[in-house]
């Protein structure tokens, strides 16, 4: 069994004129709710061992709010993940290497919406309905994999362990 963990980054600055928008940076909003997102996932003992980020500015700002500990050789910053389209992310994931437990991908909507509500069971029900609905910025959706090598994750076998809203 492994354990996806899929976070949209935090609520962003909005962009300003002539602003680029891959150096956006998180919100006054975006850095509480990912410093009150730290105290969750320290709390439920959410601890990826192998992190997959966007390189923008809002999604590394995420990841170290949220993982303040979190070490440097384990995390895997990748420009192609920059707004990444749901299928570039979900071979992202088959690609993790077997010996990783647990990963964590940090990117963008609608990529990382897609990617947790095509990965999900229908049969988590209420969870499932919930997720189909919204991924508001900071959204963390954390997924029991059966597999044993991340190569075999599939569309729709996975159950949810987590929802966790901003």
């Amino acid at each position: 069994m492994k354990i996806l963990y899929i976070l949209r980054h935090g609520d962003a600055a909005p962009p300003g004129r002539g602003d680029d928008d891959f150096e956006r940076v998180l919100s006054a909003k975006g850095r509480r709710d990912m410093d009150r997102l730290a105290g969750v996932l320290k709390m439920k003992s959410y601890h990826p061992d192998y992190v997959l980020c966007s390189p923008a500015a809002r999604t590394r700002e995420t990841l170290h709010r949220a993982l303040p500990e979190i070490r440097p050789d384990q995390i895997y910053f990748d420009p192609s993940y920059y707004n990444a389209a749901v299928g570039q992310l979900f071979e992202a994931a088959q690609g993790l290497p077997a010996s990783v437990q647990s990963a964590l991908i940090v990117a963008h909507n609608p990529g990382v919406h897609g990617l947790a509500f095509s990965l999900a069971a229908p049969e988590n029900g209420v969870a499932y309905q919930t997720l189909s609905h919204q991924y508001a910025p900071g959204t963390l959706t954390v997924l029991e994999c059966p597999v044993d090598d991340w190569k075999d994750l599939a569309q729709g076998d996975n159950k949810i362990r987590d929802l966790i809203f901003p």
